[in-house]
């Protein structure tokens, strides 16, 4: 039983570990450089998007038409989870990490009904 117990909590920490890693490899500046829709280019310059993680797990947003987010994130079981604190009762938002390395980020998410993607590099900060 004492065996059990050790390796169902080291799966959790183990896991806690993950996700960490990732949100401190996420630290940093990025720039959109693809977005699809449905799996057609949208028609819109993806050079005026572009996210900034903080080790402080804090985010920033900017996109299109001078819309901007600021606030907390985390990553956890390959979704990115953001809280926009410049929005008055802004609730949680989840978007799937469809492909993370070290300079490449897809998100993947639902406007509308309609399956998006994301495609960021890494930029310099």
């Amino acid at each position: 039983m004492k065996v059990r117990t050790a390796f169902f909590l080291f799966l959790i920490l183990a896991a806690a570990s993950c996700t960490n890693r990732a949100e401190s490899e996420m630290q940093g500046s990025w720039q959109a450089y693809e977005i699809l829709e449905e799996g057609v280019p949208l028609e819109l310059d993806p050079a005026e998007i572009r996210f900034e993680f903080r080790e402080d797990r804090g985010y920033s947003f900017f996109s299109t038409l001078n819309y901007r987010e600021k606030g907390a994130f985390r990553v956890q079981a390959g979704y990115l989870y953001t809280r926009d604190s410049l929005q008055a009762g802004a609730i949680e938002k989840a978007v799937r990490i469809e492909r993370f390395s070290t300079d490449t980020l897809v998100l993947e998410m639902s406007d509308q009904g309609k399956n998006r993607l994301l495609k960021l590099h890494r930029s310099a900060e």
